[in-house]
Formats: structure tokens, sequence, C-alpha cells
């Protein structure tokens, strides 16, 4: 591995020189890589938003001719019935990739819970959340296993209405399931159509854009540091935005103590 000289441009990524950033901390951890290998591979960028997050998508219908009526639709979905498809996936098998969205039903879903032998077989769950009878009806895929959730019609003001109407209906079902038959519902994503224009709204999770390993990594000894740094990884690595905001939350909390304890600590000084 190259030698880094104090002069160079630190390789944290900070701006500073390597003199005046890493190269003051007194433990460091040298990776060995193939940087040529690495250099090879695609960069992505521009992409909005936070990795990790999901953003919204709307597949809409639309014309050449600007004054056509499709062109006059509102993309965000209009008052009337939906149908909402809810694909589901075990834990550990993500079938929708990060920076990836489908609109389409060649995906088949996956679950631990067996409900016939083939696609065809289905099974129904009955909500109070939804109106005029209208039932769920879980669909098996080609192990038999349940894959794919769907309500043929639901009554909603637009697009992300009738997501909420549908998550909070579908939701507890899971929970319940999960409860009596002791096994894991992930919703792997909620696809929406409006009946009336066919248009469809899904959603897409940002992937993480692969990075350069440094050259030196640095260890901090500082304990508060390293608990938030473990916090941080927990929340990266967690498929769950609630649990994700809980470890942020616990991250500025931590962090506005320690300003109070400083600041209270200064002023004593200052007074003494």
């Amino acid at each position: 591995m190259p030698k880094i000289g104090r002069n160079q441009s630190c390789p944290c990524g900070s701006g500073k020189k390597y003199k005046n950033c890493c190269n003051l901390k007194p433990i460091h951890l040298q990776i060995e890589n193939n940087t040529a290998s690495i250099h090879s591979l695609p960069k992505l960028d521009g992409v909005p938003g936070l990795p990790g997050t999901n953003i919204f998508l709307t597949a809409i219908r639309a014309n050449s001719n600007p004054n056509h009526q499709l062109n006059k639709i509102n993309p965000l979905g209009m008052d009337g019935e939906y149908k909402v498809t809810v694909l589901l996936c075990k834990p550990d098998e993500l079938q929708q990739k990060t920076g990836t969205s489908n609109f389409r039903d060649e995906l088949l879903g996956d679950s631990y819970l067996l409900i016939g032998t083939d696609k065809n077989d289905y099974i129904e769950f009955q909500s109070d959340v939804l109106s005029d009878g209208a039932m769920w009806q879980g669909f098996a895929n080609e192990e038999g296993r349940l894959g794919r959730i769907v309500v043929d019609k639901l009554f909603a003001r637009n697009f992300q209405d009738a997501r909420i109407k549908a998550y909070d209906s579908i939701s507890p079902i899971l929970s319940q399931l999960s409860l009596s038959l002791d096994i894991p519902f992930l919703i792997n994503q909620i696809k929406v159509e409006e009946l009336k224009t066919k248009n469809l709204f899904s959603e897409l999770t940002l992937p993480y854009i692969s990075k350069l390993a440094p050259e030196i990594l640095i260890a901090d000894r500082n304990v508060e540091i390293t608990k938030f740094a473990s916090l941080y990884r927990e929340a990266l690595n967690s498929n769950s935005p609630n649990y994700q905001y809980l470890c942020f939350y616990k991250i500025i909390e931590g962090i506005r103590n320690l300003i109070e304890i400083r600041t209270t600590q200064e002023n004593k000084e200052a007074l003494n």
C-alpha cells in the first residue's frame, strides 16, 4: 500500500491535509485491497433521498397529444376505487431488490405459510377497515406458500390514502397470524392500481452506493463515539423505519445530553 504524504489530502474525505487530520489520531488499522478492481465497479450518482429509505413512484398512462384527457389526470390519484397488492417475502429473501421497482405481477412473493399445492390456491381474509364487504385474497406461489395478498376494490381519496388504508387493514391480520403460528410475515412491497385510470403506484428502496475502502481506517477510543457508531450501524442494518428512527433518536438524545454536561462543566470552570 503506498504511503500517504503528510501534505496529501486525507483519505477519510474531510478535505484536510493528512497531517492535520487522521495522522493525529493514535490508533489505525491498515486495510489491503485490490484498488484496481474496486475502481472498475460501476458508480451510481445523483440518487435522491437517503439510501435504504423508500420513495414512491407513479406510472401514469399518457398521450403524445398534450391536450388529451389522459394528460389532465391527477398523478396523485383521485377519489374512487383502487386495487391493492401486498407482496410478502421471507425476512432473509427479499424479492424486490433495492434500487428497483416492479409494477407488474410476475413476482409471486413468499412466506412460511402453506396454503395449497400451487399458485392457483388462495385463502381469504376479512377486515373491518375495508368497506362494502371487500375481502383480502391471499394467493399461493409455485411452492404453495402465501406470497401475494390482494384486495380488488378499496375506496380511497388518492394513491397514498389507498396504501395507508391497505396497510392498516392487512397489518393486524399478519400480526395475528404471526402470533398464532409463530412465523414471521414481512411486507416487501405494496402496489396500488387506480381502477378508473389504470395508473399504478409503487415504491422503491434507494440503494446504498458502493464506496472505495479507505487506505487507513481509524478506530476511535472515545466511548461515546463507539456507542453512537453502534446505534448508527444498527439502524442501517434494520429494515424497520420505526426501529431506525428509534436508533437515530437515541443518537440525537445522547449528543444533546453530552452538550448539556459539557456546558454545565464549562460554566462551573468559568465561575471558578
